[in-house]
């Protein structure tokens, strides 16, 4: 998982997860740390998350130039570069009873389960 950082003119946001990194099935928790400076319009406090898979990989070729004794072999490499979705996962985490979340600092602790999928 990781650790995030985002400014605005609003103000920042942090996020910090208490593990390094999750697999499928675990749990996560960690803390989204909010400083506003001026009144932020919201309603709900969501996460999103979205896993990847990537692999790149190279493979030796050869081809030949020319005719008699100018022909000569080329070696070169082939790249191959690769990258899916594995998973995307939505949540919301906090709902709020008005349309703007006041200035001021806060601190929202989470936790929810990866898909096991």
């Amino acid at each position: 998982m990781g650790n995030g950082e985002s400014k605005s003119e609003y103000g920042g946001l942090v996020v910090h997860t208490d593990q390094p990194y999750s697999i499928s099935g675990e749990m996560v928790t960690g803390n989204i740390y909010v400083q506003l400076e001026k009144p932020f319009p919201a309603d709900e406090l969501r996460i999103k998350l979205k896993g990847k898979e990537k692999c790149k990989w190279y493979e030796p070729k050869q081809r030949t130039e020319g005719e008699g004794e100018n022909m000569k072999v080329i070696h070169y490499e082939d790249k191959y570069d690769e990258d899916e979705t594995i998973m995307k996962f939505e949540k919301t985490l906090y709902s709020f009873d008005s349309e703007f979340l006041p200035a001021g600092q806060y601190t929202f602790p989470f936790a929810f389960k990866i898909p096991a999928d």
